[in-house]
Parts: structure tokens; C-alpha cells; sequence
């Protein structure tokens, strides 16, 4: 039915959908049984041929750290590797902070003493008949020179994973129990030893935030977006602490609506970390597209059927909001370390040199932006940067009287290219490019402003939202450059400044207008009237509405000057109250 919507003449498309169809050359039908069958195929198909118009996870070129334990072997061994999917290995994590995971084992080596120690170290401590370093100061106990039968090594060992794998409350528990029974039969230095234990194993576990009771366990998903990336945070929360966490930034390279793209992230991040067991109830920010066939899903593939749950109160919802709030602080993380990256600015600046064909690589290129609502309180934005790094002290905004958008660019250019020259002097170089944030009837009206202002020598380009398009004037088709290319992203960066510094000046405009013309223009109002009366009612429509013995009651405002308020209320245009209250 999906597929049948995108050829239908009425249906309103998503640009990325447009050009997804328009790019297609054909469409196959593969008949499945089921919708999880369907769902099992079309993510095995992902996986196998990353798709274009599907998302792509990008995790910065890092891997996390894993405890593993070498089960097999005879006298298993503790280390830590990023091998994820090494075989004859038991897992823990990943742990993306290597420094917190690797002092927390060596505080727990002093609880349970087992081999962490290489193979060359361990052959020659059995060749030499000496334990090594490790069991002199109480971190290892020694199996290896029989200071410790195999068995009771695999004791220790099964203690230390348990308290890995979340179990950690119910093992003091039993230490304490284990405490207490050594403790009434007078066996007080046995028991003073654990004590010690329990003792280190709480330090340890205190160094976890908590964050519900201890019966709360659950992986926590949130995803914060911009227009072309997401940023996805994971917590893994057991006995109401956070275990473990993991983080994607991801490219949104389709125009998949928010259930599909957490329904995406959500497979991603079980499949890339298969030895992970989810919990029994997975916490959502939102929904996602087809929650029966996932549960079925994961259930196949991981014997478990978890709990899909959206909190919208509570301590629960805000452990959700503290992974929205870490995936946004992620992709603007991201997104910094692309725009302060040396390297990536020069390639962005020769990228755009090379498709624009021009004769030198564009050191300033200027942003332009139109803010408006209703083609009222119109403000252009101009941003700078140099080098690929905005320079804020240049900025400028222009209040603009103008219809219509194209003439309020045309307006904007003109204004900017007549200033005199002595006010471009402190430019570090000369205007090489100006981009537009809009389409091919923005850009044309901008060269013609170029024209007329006698700067020809100007690029101009414009970048067009959704399908994010590059058009020069007059031009029959756009410029398509490479998704995830340095020169778009530069384009990009340049475009969402001048659209934020637009938007920033046309909300301070508006509310000036309507403070000062809505109320100021009633005679007997003056500015500490109308704070009054905006702070208690907020908007025209509540003051129209509120009797006049009310209003009245306000210092400052007699019955005469309420009724006068009222009946100028009544006199202004719906269109008009309803642009103030806005």
C-alpha cells in the first residue's frame, strides 16, 4: 500500500521520496508470509546492500572496549579487547569509557584475584615455578604455580562475571550472608576478609550513577534531529544504574518519518552488539513503525520478547529525556569536530572550487537568509565565513518592507553590495561567493542584484532545503553533489547559520512591532501599562475577552481607558490580533 501511495497523483510526497522514485528503474515484489518475515527480509537486505535511501549509523571511526573472559581455556583469562565478535569469548559491554571500566577492574581484582596476565607471562611463570608480580600484591592468585586449585579459580571467575552481567546486589548479598555465617562461628579473620570485599564491590558500584530503584532494568533509546542527521543514545540500565551506553550518529539519507528511523536504530544497535542481551522492557522517545513484527523479531533472534514502552511522566521519563539530551549533545559534538576540522574545511573549500569551476578556492563566502510570517516583519540575514569558520563580528541583519521573498533577497543583495567600500576593508579577503538559502528564483533575483551593483566577479549559488540541491542562476538543472561530501556539508553549516540568525532577528522585529503598535497606539497607554497588561493576560484575544470592572482593577487603567481598550480590540482586524499573539 506504501509502495502504490508514491504513484498516486493526489498523495504529497517527501522531496527525498520524489527523488527516490524518480531515480528507480523498476519494482520487485518479493511475497513473504508474514509481516515479520517481511520485516526479517527487508533488514537482512539493509545489512547486506546499505541501500542509498535507507540511513547509515557512523560511530566517528571508534570502537568501544569489551571485558572478555576466555572460557575455553583451562585457566580462563581476563583482558580487554575490541573485538566484539571474537569467538570462544565471553563479553561484557562495550564500555566507551576504557579508563572507568579498566579501574574498576583493578579494584575488583582485590575482591576476586583472578588470571588477567598474557600467555608468554603466564608459560613463564609455570616454566620458572614463581608466580609473577600480580600475586605479590594481591591481584592475582596465581593458578598458574597451583596457589589455587583450577576449580576455586573458576569460582572466583564466575563471581566476577556475575557481577558483570548486573548481579552485583544479589552477590554482596550473598557475601554478606557468607560474612555473617563465618562470623557466628568465630572464624572472624575469614570474615573480616570479606567484609573488605564487600566493601570494595560498593565503592565500585557507587561510582555508577543511579538512576531508579534497584529493581528498575531496561535499555533506554533517545534520538535528537536536525534536518539531514540524528544523533541516537542508548543506556543500558540495570538495577537502576547505567551498565552501559552507546552512541550512533546517523545520516538520514531517505525520508524515513521518526517511528522507522527509532525502529532502524533500535535493530542497528542489537545487531551490531549480538552478545548483548536486551532487557526485558525497552524504553522509548518515540514510537516505532512496526512494534509486533520487531518484538517477534528480537524474539527469534535473541530468545527474549521484550516490553516497548514510551514513559510520559515520571522518573522513567526522564531517564528518556537524559538520552535525548546526550544524543543532542552527540550531534552537535559531531558536528563541531567537522566544522573545526582544518583538514575538512581546506578539502570543503577545494570541493567547491572544483564543481563551481572557479578560478580560485572561495576564502569568504557570505549566507543569505529571508525570516518572515505572513510577509510581515521581514528581516534578512547576512553570515560570514572566512576560511570555513564563521566570523560573527560581521554578521548583519537588514529590516526589509518588501512582498515577496525573491524581492526581499534582490533588496537585501543590493543594500549589502552599496555599501562603501571603506566598509570592507577590514574584510580579511575580498566576497568570492554568496549562497542562498533557496531555490533558482532566489538566485536569480540575487545575480540580477549583483548585476546591478557592478560585482559580476561574485559567485552566487543557491542551496535548496529536502533534496539539498545547488543552483546557479539561470540554470536549467541543479548541481547534485556527493551526500556526506565536505563541500556540502560546508554549504550546509553556511545555510542552517543564515536561517538561525534570520529567524533570531525576525522574532525580535515581530515582538517589537506588536508591543508597540497593538497596544501603544490606544491613547492613555503607555509602556508600563502595557507590561502590565501583557504579563497578566499575554495575549490581545485574552484582554478582548476579560470584562471591563476587571481590567479596571489594574493600577493605572480606569474604567473609561478598559472600555477604550476593549472597543479599539474590537476595531482591530482578526488577522491582525492574531499576527500579535503569534
Amino acid at each position: 500500500h506504501r509502495i502504490a501511495s508514491y504513484f498516486n497523483a493526489g498523495t504529497k510526497l517527501h522531496p527525498r521520496t520524489i527523488a527516490m522514485k524518480e531515480q528507480a528503474v523498476e519494482v520487485r515484489w518479493t511475497v513473504t508470509n508474514s509481516e515479520l518475515e517481511a520485516l526479517n527480509l527487508e533488514w537482512t537486505w539493509i545489512k547486506e546492500f546499505s541501500p542509498r535511501f535507507n540511513v547509515a549509523f557512523n560511530e566517528d571511526d571508534k570502537s568501544y572496549l569489551f571485558l572478555s573472559v576466555s572460557v575455553q581455556d583451562q585457566i580462563p583469562r581476563v583482558f580487554f579487547t575490541r573485538q566484539k565478535h571474537a569467538k570462544n569469548l565471553k563479553n561484557f559491554g562495550p564500555f566507551p569509557k576504557g579508563w572507568a571500566i579498566k579501574q574498576s577492574l583493578d579494584q575488583l581484582l582485590h575482591v576476586f584475584p583472578v588470571r588477567t596476565c598474557t600467555i608468554g607471562v603466564f608459560r613463564q611463570a609455570i616454566r620458572l615455578n614463581r608466580p609473577c608480580l600480580l600475586y605479590d600484591i594481591g591481584k592475582c592468585s596465581a593458578p598458574c604455580v597451583g596457589k589455587i586449585s583450577i576449580e576455586d579459580h573458576r569460582g572466583l571467575l564466575k563471581q566476577l562475571m556475575r557481577f558483570y552481567s548486573g548481579a552485583n546486589l544479589e552477590l554482596i548479598k550473598d557475601l554478606k550472608a557468607q560474612m555473617l555465617k563465618l562470623s557466628k562461628a568465630e572464624r572472624f579473620e575469614q570474615a573480616s576478609k570479606i567484609r573488605d570485599q564487600i566493601q570494595t564491590l560498593e565503592i565500585v558500584i557507587d561510582k555508577n550513577a543511579v538512576v531508579l530503584d534497584e529493581s528498575f532494568n531496561a535499555d533506554v533509546i533517545g534520538i535528537y534531529r536536525s534536518d539531514i542527521e540524528a544523533g541516537a543514545q542508548i543506556f543500558l540500565v540495570r538495577e537502576g544504574r547505567i551498565r552501559g551506553e552507546n552512541s550512533f550518529v546517523v545520516d538520514i539519507n531517505s525520508d524515513l518519518v521518526g517511528p522507522e528511523l527509532v525502529q532502524q536504530v533500535l535493530l542497528q544497535f542489537y545487531e551490531n552488539y549480538p552478545d548483548l542481551i536486551p532487557a526485558r522492557r525497552i524504553y522509548l522517545s518515540e514510537a516505532i513503525a512496526e512494534p509486533q513484527a520487531v518484538l517477534e523479531l528480537l524474539e527469534g533472534e535473541l530468545k527474549i520478547r521484550p516490553k516497548f514502552e514510551y514513559p510520559q511522566r515520571g522518573l522513567k521519563k526522564e531517564i528518556v529525556q537524559r538520552a535525548i539530551s546526550n544524543a543532542q549533545m552527540i550531534l552537535r559534538t559531531h558536528q563541531m569536530k567537522r566544522a573545526t576540522n582544518l583538514e575538512a574545511r581546506t578539502r570543503a573549500l577545494q570541493e567547491l572550487q572544483e564543481v563551481l569551476n572557479l578560478p580560485t578556492a572561495p576564502l569568504r563566502i557570505e549566507g543569505y537568509d529571508i525570516s518572515t510570517t505572513l510577509q510581515t516583519n521581514q528581516v534578512g540575514s547576512m553570515v560570514v565565513f572566512e576560511d570555513g569558520v564563521p566570523k560573527k563580528k560581521f554578521y548583519r541583519k537588514f529590516n526589509v518592507d518588501t512582498s515577496d521573498d525573491t524581492s526581499a533577497i534582490h533588496e537585501v543583495i543590493s543594500r549589502r553590495f552599496n555599501t562603501p567600500p571603506e566598509r570592507s576593508t577590514k574584510f580579511a579577503y575580498d566576497t568570492n561567493m554568496i549562497l542562498i538559502d533557496g531555490g533558482l528564483p532566489q538566485v536569480n533575483a540575487a545575480a540580477a542584484a549583483l548585476a546591478e551593483t557592478n560585482h559580476l566577479e561574485v559567485t552566487v549559488i543557491g542551496l535548496a532545503k529536502k533534496l539539498e540541491e545547488v543552483w546557479l542562476p539561470h540554470a536549467e538543472y541543479p548541481i547534485i553533489l556527493a551526500r556526506g561530501s565536505a563541500a556540502l556539508y560546508l554549504l550546509q553549516q553556511i545555510r542552517d547559520e543564515s536561517h538561525r540568525f534570520a529567524i533570531t532577528g525576525h522574532r525580535k522585529r515581530r515582538a517589537q512591532h506588536f508591543t508597540k503598535s497593538a497596544l501603544d497606539a490606544i491613547p492613555g497607554i503607555g509602556p508600563k501599562t502595557r507590561r502590565k497588561l501583557l504579563s497578566k493576560y499575554h495575549s490581545l484575544a485574552r484582554i478582548q475577552q476579560t470584562p471591563v470592572s476587571e481590567l479596571a482593577k489594574i493600577s493605572g487603567i480606569s474604567a473609561a481607558l478598559a472600555q477604550k481598550i476593549l472597543d479599539y480590540l474590537a476595531r482591530l482586524p482578526k488577522s491582525e490580533k492574531q499576527r500579535a499573539d503569534n
